[in-house]
């Protein structure tokens, strides 16, 4: 099944069209923290889940089921409490050395976004997949 996480975004299409005629059209139920959709599925999968990457990752780790999602856009602006620990020679995006910026940075590229993501569980692995663009899939069974 498909759903939504968290709630329907604000003008996005509730219903999705499995084939050529009306007759395979569905309602999309958006899938909140104690949804029993949620609970019980076997696997979360998504694939360029847009804004809902982190929500998707969370929640499996929370919930320590099996996922695999391909992450895409970083959405630097919109996500501003991403962060990931500032190496001791990192001079940031200005140039200069770090003089007490901070121990941590914001997530601002692709390769930002796969490394904060896997950090949210130690057995999340990474796997780079045959074809162009964001090609690299998280995931885990959470069976190590």
């Amino acid at each position: 099944r498909r759903a939504w996480f968290g709630e329907r975004p604000e003008g996005a299409d509730g219903d999705f069209k499995g084939g050529d005629d009306d007759s395979t059209m569905a309602t999309i139920p958006a899938v909140g923290k104690d949804d029993d959709l949620l609970k019980n599925c076997a696997a979360l999968v998504a694939l360029h889940p847009d804004e809902a990457t982190d929500a998707v990752v969370n929640a499996a780790v929370r919930l320590r089921k099996p996922f695999l999602v391909v992450p895409c856009c970083v959405f630097a602006r919109l996500f501003p409490e991403r962060r990931l620990p500032r190496e001791e020679n990192d001079d940031g995006l200005d140039g200069k050395a770090n003089n007490g910026k901070g121990k941590e940075r914001p997530v601002e590229t692709y390769a930002d976004l796969l490394a904060y993501l896997a950090r949210k569980h130690p057995s999340i692995r990474m796997e780079k997949l045959p074809f162009e663009g964001a090609n690299v899939a998280l995931w885990s069974t959470f069976s190590e």
